[in-house]
């Protein structure tokens, strides 16, 4: 329940190298403004990255309201400079046991990019980082009942030692469920080779269901998202 406005880096960070998470983490109920101008590239509002080859304690990120740029509200900082960034609102890395993101409200204010990947998204899941190593298909991450837009990318899947979307190993447990993914620029939900992510029973923004790789004509989802 804290209010957090335009930091230069995450306004919260969980990092956890070379040991496992003891005791379970949860960060909810709070609202983080950030203008963008003030990120360097490729940063998260809420950043969790947990060791690989550990069993770690539960993270639950609930219920916060994370708004970039001056549409999140202009009382509470100036317009940011003319800067676009890969800024995320949520970003997890490494061996994730058992990740929970659920009922958070995700704003990026039409947030641009500067040509790097993954685009903003409102939340980046690296299914392999070098510093934290990549996700096990035993892992558990479940991601729900969240309203993602304003974003490239609402959900971004992507390997960073690959540099490529996707990379998620077979039988994972990333379920994407019963979110609201709509009014973001390129992917409601993007991913790639080799292995789907569960992308089910979520609004798109249209009836018809995900456009690009979906059938409907609402935000798009790439392949490998079932």
């Amino acid at each position: 329940n804290n209010q957090m406005s335009d930091f230069g880096g995450p306004a919260v960070l969980v990092d956890i190298t070379n040991t496992a998470l003891d005791a379970s983490v949860v960060i909810s109920g709070n609202t983080i403004f950030q203008a963008a101008g003030l990120l360097p590239a490729t940063t998260a509002a809420i950043d969790v990255g947990l060791a690989g080859a550990q069993t770690h304690a539960a993270v639950d990120i609930l219920d916060n309201t994370i708004s970039f740029g001056p549409g999140a509200t202009a009382a509470a900082f100036p317009a940011p400079p003319a800067v676009a960034v890969e800024a995320h609102a949520i970003k997890l890395a490494g061996e994730l046991n058992g990740v929970t993101v659920t009922g958070n409200a995700l704003d990026g204010g039409s947030l641009g990019g500067n040509g790097g990947e993954p685009a903003a998204s409102g939340i980046y899941l690296a299914t392999t980082s070098s510093r934290f190593g990549p996700i096990d298909a035993n892992d558990q991450v479940d991601v729900s009942l969240n309203e993602v837009s304003g974003f490239v990318n609402g959900i971004s899947i992507y390997d960073e030692t690959g540099a490529a979307f996707g990379g998620l190993p077979a039988a994972n447990q990333v379920n994407i469920v019963r979110n609201a993914i709509a009014g973001n620029d390129d992917f409601g939900v993007r991913s790639g080779a080799s292995n789907a992510v569960t992308g089910i029973c979520n609004w798109w923004g249209s009836a018809t269901g995900p456009a690009g790789a979906g059938p409907g004509t609402g935000d798009a989802v790439s392949t490998h998202v079932l």
